[in-house]
């Protein structure tokens, strides 16, 4: 089922993606395998950088703020790495 959802996300258009990226964040905070949670997290960072000039940037954090949020509390101190370098990414990106 993830890679299922993760391809639909990914083959989103841009206006429809930003809707998709809030349900797969949630789901994403809440999966068991961090390798899932980690291609989360790449594939809304790639996303808020792309069109961070329309404004995606914020809501990229957004939601990449909400699954490092969940992942702390899991103990998963790897996909919170990631999730901080994501968004300092994000953060950089002009």
């Amino acid at each position: 089922t993830w890679p299922l959802l993760y391809k639909q996300c990914d083959e989103d258009a841009p206006k429809a993606k930003i809707n998709a990226l809030g349900k797969f964040s949630a789901i994403a905070g809440r999966v068991q395998k961090p390798d899932y949670v980690q291609q989360a997290i790449s594939q809304i960072k790639d996303f808020g950088i792309k069109y961070k000039p329309q404004g995606a940037g914020a809501a990229a954090i957004n939601f990449i703020t909400d699954i490092k949020e969940k992942r702390q509390k899991l103990n998963d101190d790897a996909s919170v790495k990631i999730a901080d370098a994501a968004i300092k990414q994000i953060t950089d990106a002009k």
